[in-house]
């Protein structure tokens, strides 16, 4: 992206509930998921998700910032990654249809805002007590691409899908590490 575009790639909407539900003992981001799964009206729509509670536990990531033509999963080797307990917070996100693959990363994907505006990153794992769920259900899409020359003459042949996943959910963790939520 140009230095003068500050986010490359972003989803947004304008948030308007359509509902709500309360869930208890969530033991992982997969729980959290299933937990959301019964209340989308299809496998089809996008749908907005907004979500606070106190967590027990959010790991998340930030990436760095890296020099430009470097790709996503590159970038993400370069990530820092934070376990933050007890905190008290807001988890906004989406999840996308598996038909939009070229657009977006399908299933759940979230970022984390502490209350006190302490911490905050994209979620790989979770654990909480009791969260307050509002779903907003998209079946509008507004796709806005750059017009730089760079953009309009790069090769967008490829599948990334693969990277795309593995930049996005949490490595997989070899035997004897300790980050594991549900341990302790």
């Amino acid at each position: 992206a140009p230095p003068n575009e500050a986010i490359p790639f972003w989803v947004a909407t304008h948030f308007q509930a359509e509902r709500q539900i309360s869930v208890t003992d969530i033991g992982s981001i997969e729980d959290l998921g299933a937990r959301i799964d019964p209340f989308r009206p299809g496998a089809n729509l996008f749908v907005a998700i907004k979500i606070k509670g106190l967590f027990e536990q959010v790991e998340m990531r930030t990436v760095s910032r890296v020099p430009e033509g470097v790709g996503l999963l590159e970038a993400s080797t370069n990530q820092s990654v934070v376990c933050i307990e007890e905190v008290s917070g807001t988890l906004v996100g989406f999840w996308s249809p598996a038909h939009t693959t070229s657009l977006n990363i399908p299933g759940y994907h979230f970022h984390f805002l502490a209350d006190d505006h302490s911490s905050g990153g994209h979620v790989l794992d979770l654990k909480a007590d009791s969260l307050e769920i509002e779903l907003d259900f998209q079946s509008n899409l507004r796709l806005a691409l750059p017009e730089t020359k760079q953009f309009l003459e790069a090769d967008l042949s490829n599948d990334i899908s693969e990277q795309l996943h593995k930049a996005e959910t949490k490595p997989q963790e070899s035997a004897g590490d300790s980050a594991d939520l549900n341990d302790g």
